[in-house]
């Protein structure tokens, strides 16, 4: 599917185009482009040895061999300065979008709702768990602990890159921040010392499963202080300075 680069319409057909997420979506583009990842706080139970810990960066060479799948996903931390008595984060959408250098063309490859676990904040040895986690309206809400982290990816599949020279990715995820009740009914609020991030990875195929070499990750993208309104957060590496979409 080839999307056009003249946009005068918003690509999220039952959502309103955001001043603010295109403003967003540019400055990110800018900071993409000028490499800058430097994380706006530090995320709790993340080794400070991690060379991700105080700012993203990107991973392998997007021309790698030997991996024909992508996708994008998001990670969500607390901040390392204190314990939210909070901390519920409402995952509403994902969508990867990936610059194809053959053609000449940027391609929406995942357009979904998500699925996550909470997980080790080193994600050492892929340590998971289920997150105190539940499917509402407006999306997917998850408990966020201190020195732990929700990670989440698409409900959709990997996307199959064979055929594509990829020389650019973007991610962009929708989200906020919430307060939650014992009955699992939520609004928009709590204390802003929650950090979303977004990445993406290679995989050896769309249905590898997680072991030794099966993925490698194309950009661990900075963190920021997560929002009680729903808005866009975007993440890329690569040739984006032509990513031609409104939101």
């Amino acid at each position: 599917m080839k999307l056009g680069f003249l946009i005068v319409w918003c690509p999220l057909f039952l959502m309103a185009c955001s001043t603010d997420d295109n403003g967003r979506l540019r400055a990110d583009i800018d900071r993409i482009q000028a490499g800058v990842y430097s994380h706006q706080s530090l995320p709790s139970g993340v080794p400070k040895s991690y060379d991700w810990y105080e700012s993203g960066r990107p991973g392998v060479p997007l021309d790698l061999a030997g991996y024909t799948a992508l996708t994008g996903w998001g990670q969500v931390f607390q901040e390392n300065s204190a314990d939210s008595d909070a901390p519920y984060v409402q995952v509403k959408k994902i969508r990867t979008y990936l610059h194809d250098c053959s053609a000449e063309r940027w391609l929406l490859v995942q357009d979904s709702g998500v699925d996550g676990a909470n997980f080790r904040a080193d994600f050492a040895n892929n340590a998971n768990w289920a997150s105190d986690k539940f499917n509402s309206g407006d999306g997917l809400v998850s408990r966020v602990d201190f020195n732990s982290a929700f990670h989440f990816w698409p409900r959709s599949k990997r996307f199959d890159i064979s055929g594509f020279k990829v020389c650019g990715v973007v991610v962009a995820v929708r989200a906020r921040s919430v307060i939650c009740d014992d009955r699992h009914l939520c609004r928009g609020g709590g204390q802003g010392n929650l950090l979303i991030g977004l990445g993406a990875d290679y995989w050896v195929d769309v249905l590898r499963e997680w072991g030794a070499g099966a993925n490698k990750d194309i950009f661990v993208g900075r963190l920021v202080l997560l929002e009680s309104n729903f808005r866009w957060y975007f993440d890329g590496v690569g040739d984006v300075g032509n990513f031609p979409y409104l939101f």
